[in-house]
């Protein structure tokens, strides 16, 4: 079986919280968030290894840190101008931190594309 990554919002009671041990129960590795993150401790004790919640949290925390906040105001012109536009992306990123964390991971995953090209050559479509 294919072990999948979900991420649930409300996973400290409801029915996010039945979703994420259902997913966890299966084996698949949930990221799961809740207002009360200290009502998620037992899923982090029980399922170290494969509930997401506060390691996410940290992650992001420690990347924010010294990252000045950013201005709703100027957040919203830029998301109406994405609105707005003819064609907007599908995608964006806002800030000026996201963009080289993307490219990095683009890159990384251009190089393991490259790698595999000649098996994905086999199946033509």
């Amino acid at each position: 079986m294919t072990q999948r990554t979900w991420f649930i919002t409300g996973t400290s009671r409801g029915f996010g919280r039945e979703w994420a041990t259902a997913a966890l129960d299966r084996g698949d590795r949930v990221v799961g968030t809740a207002r009360d993150t200290s009502a998620n401790d037992d899923l982090v004790v029980e399922y170290p290894k494969t509930f997401w919640g506060p390691a996410v949290r940290a992650a992001v925390a420690a990347v924010q840190a010294g990252v000045p906040a950013g201005d709703p105001t100027a957040s919203a012109a830029a998301v109406l101008r994405i609105v707005d536009a003819e064609n907007p992306p599908l995608r964006s990123l806002l800030g000026t931190v996201p963009l080289h964390v993307v490219e990095a991971d683009y890159a990384s995953r251009l190089d393991t594309w490259r790698t595999w090209q000649s098996v994905a050559e086999l199946a033509p479509g």
